[in-house]
């Protein structure tokens, strides 16, 4: 499967030898092929091969979030199919082009659009 990532990820704060090591010890193809070194507080994903990209960063967040990290941001993907993942507050989550409607218009105009259809629409939360 041919699939590009490109996109940025933010640290809560700088990323120290101790995070950078634990990164390596899941996985190694991730440090080389980004742009990521102790100090930077974002991650910058170019041209990054992966079809399980919300995998790769769930076991990221895993191996660095007891040490207190909190991993934000998007990186867009494409190629045999595309999309983009998301990554909030360490949980990461990957959305194809058809549900990034969702994920991208404001509660207010998905509502809008329903009740423009005939549907009856009451938010809950």
């Amino acid at each position: 499967m041919d699939i590009t990532n490109q996109g940025t990820i933010s640290l809560n704060k700088p990323l120290t030898q101790e995070a950078l090591d634990a990164i390596l010890s899941v996985d190694e193809e991730f440090v080389e092929k980004t742009v990521l070194e102790v100090g930077d507080t974002d991650i910058y994903i170019e041209d990054f091969p992966d079809s399980e990209f919300d995998g790769t960063m769930n076991v990221i967040i895993d191996a660095i979030s007891p040490l207190g990290y909190v991993l934000n941001g998007e990186v867009d993907y494409w190629g045999d199919y595309d999309g983009k993942t998301f990554i909030t507050d360490n949980k990461a989550e990957s959305v194809d082009v058809q549900g990034l409607w969702e994920y991208e218009l404001a509660d207010e105009d998905i509502i809008k659009a329903l009740e423009k259809r005939g549907y009856t629409v009451t938010k809950t939360a």
